[in-house]
């Protein structure tokens, strides 16, 4: 199977010091190919519990170069890489973590991902995540 390609760019609007309101703009754009990949949304339903782990799905990818998980929920949630042990950080209502890279890294590549719940939703709610690498 042929690779894939993907383009993620971060655009930025910003007040840098002393400057006219949002004069600071950047594009960060960041190319790549990738042979697996998957994306989607996780429900967390008003039965969970605070502490529940979800793992994000990475299928056959290894070495993730492009991996979003976007918080939809209302409250906080945890984040552990590469089953670490511990949290490595947290994403508020609205946030998204981005891993962009344009091939694999050959050392400690991102391989997996999990979502803790730090509350418990009062109606289904969902996060999104998109993971593509090899």
């Amino acid at each position: 199977m042929a690779a894939d390609n993907f383009t993620a760019a971060l655009n930025l609007q910003y007040t840098p010091p002393g400057s006219p309101a949002n004069s600071g703009v950047a594009s960060l754009p960041v190319q790549g190919t990738y042979n697996a990949g998957q994306s989607g949304t996780i429900d967390v339903p008003t039965t969970a519990t605070i502490g529940d782990i979800y793992p994000i799905p990475f299928g056959s990818v290894q070495a993730g170069m492009l991996v979003v998980i976007r918080n939809n929920l209302s409250a906080e949630v945890s984040v552990k890489l590469n089953g670490s042990g511990s949290v490595n950080f947290n994403i508020p209502p609205g946030g998204e973590f981005a891993y962009l890279a344009p091939t694999a890294p050959t050392a400690s590549p991102l391989a997996s991902a999990s979502v803790i719940l730090t509350a418990i939703p009062l109606v289904t709610e969902r996060f999104s995540y998109f993971v593509f690498g090899d």
